[in-house]
């Protein structure tokens, strides 16, 4: 796989860095991507892309942890955000 992105408010990122991207009240956690990845799996979560082109994911216990996070931006300036 090579990038898997997720659009959030910031708001949210104090949470998700300390709990993990949750899937909420949705059946998967969504990304938007550049390349194919359908029907990957990597350390046991299985990524697919959907009809309209979103990856989903059903994660891990209904939550992708942070150590699967490789880099955060703010939007729309692009800012690096540490974590």
């Amino acid at each position: 796989m090579a990038v898997c992105v997720h659009g959030t408010y910031e708001k949210n990122l104090e949470s998700i860095l300390a709990f993990g991207l949750k899937r909420m009240n949705r059946l998967h956690v969504h990304f938007s991507c550049g390349f194919s990845i359908d029907g990957e799996v990597i350390n046991k979560i299985y990524f697919y892309i959907s009809d309209n082109k979103v990856i989903l994911t059903e994660s891990i216990d209904s939550v992708v942890p942070v150590d699967y996070f490789q880099k955060i931006e703010s939007w729309p300036n692009r800012l690096s955000v540490h974590f």
